[in-house]
């Protein structure tokens, strides 16, 4: 199998799970460039043992919820706020989640990090995850060597990329995620996209607690056997 290959990291034309304008805190670092190393998954999803998933979700249609979710024009009180918010737009995501994942009861986000939260936070916190997820889905199956389901998942990203519920909150003229990120991983260059999205995901404790127990903790060098939490 072919290992990820060594290229630049991706421009800054996006922002990794991190909420709308308001709040400094972008979440946990990117890697830098160069090939990816494996990420603290196993600390990271040990933590998150006990953390909670929504168990109930009504998707909507892209439209409806759109319409449903784009206000951003008032402030939230706190991160709890900012937890409830994204946990009605999480509930409600119209794109699906990859097989096996679902959606944490609350996001990385915890108090002192930023002194104000602008309404639509939480919602953009709906859309990282799922973007984050996404990839991630991909990277594993590509460590897998299951290059068809990892194309499927890049499929979805760029089309979720691509689409209204993105535009709600991403800034990023011509594209830049798709040709920077996405398309040199269906070359085989995976290290933008793992730099991008995957270890910030897995670095986060709740969301790599759901990469762990959709067996996507694998990485470089554990290929076939870290599917669960703490076999690293």
């Amino acid at each position: 199998m072919q290992a990820p290959k060594r290229m630049a990291a991706v421009a800054a034309a996006t922002v990794v799970l991190a909420g709308v304008a308001g709040c400094a805190s972008v979440g946990p670092a990117t890697a830098p460039a160069g090939d990816p190393t494996p990420a603290p998954v196993a600390t990271a999803a040990a933590g998150a043992a006990a953390s909670g998933v929504l168990t109930a979700t009504s998707p909507l249609p892209v439209d409806a919820y759109v319409a449903q979710f784009s206000a951003s024009d008032g402030s939230l009180a706190d991160v709890e706020a900012v937890n409830e918010e994204y946990r009605a737009a999480a509930a409600a995501f119209p794109l699906a989640l990859p097989d096996g994942y679902a959606w944490p009861t609350e996001t990385w986000l915890r108090e002192g990090q930023c002194g104000a939260w602008q309404q639509g936070n939480g919602v953009a916190q709906a859309y990282f995850f799922w973007q984050a997820a996404t990839a991630n889905a991909a990277f594993a199956d590509h460590i897998r060597g299951n290059d068809q389901a990892a194309a499927e998942h890049l499929d979805a990203l760029e089309e979720g990329r691509s689409g209204p519920v993105a535009a709600m909150f991403v800034q990023d003229p011509g594209g830049g995620y798709v040709s920077q990120a996405i398309a040199p991983a269906r070359e085989g260059g995976w290290t933008p996209l793992y730099a991008q999205d995957v270890q910030p995901f897995r670095e986060a404790p709740a969301y790599a607690g759901v990469a762990a127990r959709a067996g996507d903790l694998v990485d470089l060098g554990t290929e076939g056997f870290a599917t669960e939490v703490g076999e690293q």
